[in-house]
Order: structure tokens, then C-alpha cells, then sequence
């Protein structure tokens, strides 16, 4: 799989750059399928919820 074209403020990402992002984003999307990993309480779960949402859509785009 190529790794996907990422430009932050207009600067686009060298492959390295953007393989390290890939895996960062991989890394914590997979903590989020725990969904007390931001704590056990309503607001802990509903923010694991919202990133584990957030970090699937940014995985889908490549």
C-alpha cells in the first residue's frame, strides 16, 4: 500500500513523515476499541466513541 498524501499548513509530508502518521493514527484507533480507555464513566466513553468514529473516517480515506 502506498502511504497516503498529507500536507499540514501546506506542507506535504515526505513518505516517512506520513507512514509515522498512518501508524499513530492505527495505533490509537486500535486503543479506542476499548471503550472505557478514556475512563468508565459517560464522558470517558462517549470520547472513545467520538475518536474511535473520527480515526475510522481518516482510515477510510486511504
Amino acid at each position: 500500500m502506498a502511504e497516503p498524501n498529507i500536507s499540514i499548513n501546506g506542507t506535504r509530508l515526505t513518505e516517512g513523515q506520513a507512514m509515522a502518521v498512518r501508524v499513530a493514527i492505527a495505533s490509537y484507533l486500535s486503543e479506542m476499541q476499548n471503550p472505557d480507555a478514556l475512563g468508565d464513566d459517560r464522558h470517558g466513553r462517549n470520547m472513545a466513541a467520538a475518536y474511535k468514529d473520527r480515526l475510522s473516517e481518516v482510515v477510510n480515506l486511504y
